[in-house]
């Protein structure tokens, strides 16, 4: 079936973070939406930033067009079931 639109449209969308911890395989839901308005989850930065040497990540979880809402992500304060843990958002709105 063709489409006509002339963008795709994006329902029930998850990113998972999987890695290897100490041999075993771990995964885990950084960020969940029922859906977008022109604007879609970034990855805006990896890199060691809480200085436990292993990855840290810097993303907008925003789902709308018109507001901002990156979301750090530190290894350090994760606890045995999680491979990081959400440290702060900063929700913006316009402009």
């Amino acid at each position: 079936m063709q489409s006509n639109s002339e963008y795709n449209v994006i329902k029930n969308y998850k990113l998972y973070l999987s890695t290897f911890v100490k041999g075993e395989s771990k995964k885990q839901l950084l960020a969940a939406q029922p859906g977008f308005d022109d604007k879609m989850i970034k990855i805006l930065f990896t890199g060691g930033i809480d200085g436990d040497y292993l990855l840290d990540f810097l993303t907008d979880t925003s789902a709308h067009y018109n507001m901002r809402r990156p979301t750090l992500y530190l290894s350090k304060p994760a606890d045995n079931n999680e491979i990081v843990k959400p440290a702060g958002a900063h929700e913006t709105v316009g402009g």
